[in-house]
């Protein structure tokens, strides 16, 4: 096949799938946000959301789309934790997370495979404020960044178990 022909065929592929995220996203499935261009964020966020709500917490919403700083929150022992979510994917050769903005509680890191399957989730929170966090790639197993200090925790197992997705 010629090789423009070939990237057309790929292309209207894409196309094909883009567009059924963005029906999935306007039909308001309470799990996918209803808005993100990104998609491979869009899965990562929609993957947390469920998690969390299968979880058992309560109130769990997704922020605006101008809202910098968090994508989800949720109610805990009555008290509202605000989330982060950064995903990357296999596809990403350096897996470098996309800037993280202080004003939220809890940290997200979601590892997409070749077939965005989660294959790892960390939840990192921090002891002290978030800093403004910049060009970090994605952990093997715990994040650190300069001295400030961060607990780890891999939740990959606990995840696939509470969605039922098999390893």
């Amino acid at each position: 096949m010629d090789e423009f022909l070939n990237f057309q065929e790929v292309v209207k592929n894409y196309a094909k799938a883009y567009a059924e995220f963005e029906k999935l996203q306007k039909a308001k499935i309470s799990f996918i946000p209803e808005n993100g261009d990104q998609k491979t964020g869009v899965i990562g966020e929609a993957y947390i959301f469920k998690y969390l709500t299968d979880k058992g917490y309560k109130n769990v919403k997704f922020g605006k789309t101008s809202q910098e700083a968090w994508d989800i929150k949720f109610k805990e022992n009555k008290k509202e934790k605000k989330v982060q979510v950064k995903t990357v994917s296999d596809y990403s050769e350096k897996k470098i997370i996309s800037h993280i903005v202080p004003g939220f509680d809890i940290l997200y890191l979601v590892s997409l495979n070749k077939n965005f399957y989660p294959e790892k989730i960390l939840k990192v929170t921090a002891k002290n404020e978030w800093p403004d966090i910049r060009h970090k790639a994605f952990p093997k197993d715990r994040f650190t960044y300069k001295d400030y200090q961060f607990v780890t925790t891999d939740e990959t197992k606990e995840f696939l178990e509470v969605l039922k997705l098999k390893d």
